[in-house]
């Protein structure tokens, strides 16, 4: 399976977002020093589902995930980018990790890298040699 093909599949763009609600239970769960039984008990559930919710297990309708996100104090933020773009913009990803922030100031941000500092890059290396 290619990365073009992975950033196309529906099961990715879920476990990112999956990823996403996670870190935010993660650090609501760290910020405010609740353990599993007590954000179970703040979000009026049961300690399974919230076993199922840190372990990435569940398929949460949206309104629901809307739900848990404002329960740990995030806002969840959609932003609909196509396919292509994404591609285009992993082919330009440093090798050193990625970001999995897609936001317009992101995009903004790789654009600038794109045309301003690898061109720069270029020049400064062929001066030195």
């Amino acid at each position: 399976m290619t990365r073009e093909d992975v950033l196309k599949s529906p099961e990715y763009w879920t476990a990112m977002i999956q990823i996403a609600l996670y870190n935010c239970a993660e650090k609501y769960m760290e910020e405010t020093g609740k353990n599993r039984k007590q954000l179970a008990e703040h979000l009026g559930v049961s300690k399974g589902y919230v076993t199922q919710l840190l372990s990435g297990e569940y398929d949460h309708r949206l309104s629901k995930m809307v739900e848990l996100a404002l329960a740990f104090g995030c806002v969840p933020q959609v932003d609909f980018i196509s396919v292509e773009k994404i591609i285009e913009r992993e082919s330009f990803k440093p090798t050193h990790g990625w970001n999995v922030s897609y936001d317009k100031s992101a995009i903004r941000r790789n654009k600038k890298m794109k045309t301003g500092a690898w061109e720069q890059q270029s020049r400064t290396n062929k001066e030195v040699a």
